[in-house]
């Protein structure tokens, strides 16, 4: 049984769970202001950057946990409070590694990112899910020519929060997922589409919520979390009450409290309203 005087924050995450198809319907934004009105700390915790982050989708949140817990802020200020960039020697080591792969990829850089030249001819070669122009424009993107970031990591030394790779198969994404976790030296996060996700060691959705509520003053057990993919099992592990969205993957499903409707059904709109009694 749900008992909301017990909950203090809830955390969100923004693809699959807020978002369909990338776009916020009016049910959900109106749930949102509801929930920030009745006093709770409602938190973004999202693998996109920060500059990926809309601005009025900003304003319904007091914090940002951006990169998968790289960078945590205040929405309203911007002001960051908290940086967990990858160390610079790290980055060229995942680089060589990721690149024995032929793998296409992202730099993230808290407020823009660098992919390779053929990120989106990998993505997009089994089931084309990203407009190229569009997530070049809208999101800050630099692409280079190249297959490789090495050099110019090198020669640039750029702050990166997390590195996004992207696979031509689920069993190639597998092969490289497990050779980066068997360095022992990253955050690797194996995704369901084809992808792996890599932060510095020990940064995650989780850690970011734990160190923030330190800050700000909520618990674990204080913290409500909504989530549909791997990137979010650490965070719905560590919530007081978790929340995954029917259209999930199963690993998340099988630790949920709570399956809410599909993000297509407006779910995470109607389990707000439901569970902080807002109707």
């Amino acid at each position: 049984m749900f008992d909301k005087s017990g909950y203090k924050a809830a955390a969100f995450d923004l693809d699959g769970t807020l978002l369909d198809k990338g776009k916020m319907s009016a049910g959900v934004r109106e749930a949102l202001i509801k929930l920030k009105k009745s006093g709770i700390i409602t938190i973004v915790a999202t693998g996109r950057d920060w500059c990926q982050v809309e601005k009025e989708w900003r304003e319904l949140f007091t914090y940002c946990i951006s990169t998968s817990g790289g960078c945590i802020r205040e929405c309203d200020t911007e002001k960051v409070i908290a940086s967990h960039p990858i160390r610079q020697k790290d980055v060229l080591e995942l680089i060589e590694v990721i690149d024995s792969f032929h793998s296409g990829y992202f730099l993230y850089l808290e407020g823009s990112a660098e992919c390779t030249g053929n990120a989106f001819a990998v993505i997009n070669k089994n089931q084309p899910r990203i407009n190229r122009e569009d997530f070049l424009t809208l999101f800050s993107t630099r692409e280079h020519p190249e297959h490789s970031l090495y050099n110019f990591q090198k020669t640039t030394e750029k702050t990166v929060y997390k590195i996004e790779s992207y696979y031509p198969s689920k069993e190639v994404s597998l092969q490289a997922g497990e050779a980066l976790k068997r360095i022992g030296k990253y955050e690797t996060i194996i995704m369901s589409h084809d992808s792996v996700e890599i932060n510095a060691k020990g940064i995650n959705k989780a850690g970011a919520l734990e160190e923030l509520g330190n800050l700000v003053g909520f618990k674990a057990e204080n913290l409500v979390a909504f989530g549909d993919s791997s990137n979010d099992l650490d965070m719905l592990k560590y919530a007081g009450y978790s929340v995954v969205m029917d259209n999930g993957a199963d690993c998340v499903k099988e630790i949920a409290d709570r399956i809410a409707p599909d993000v297509s059904k407006d779910g995470a709109a109607t389990t707000i309203l439901e569970l902080f009694e807002l109707n």
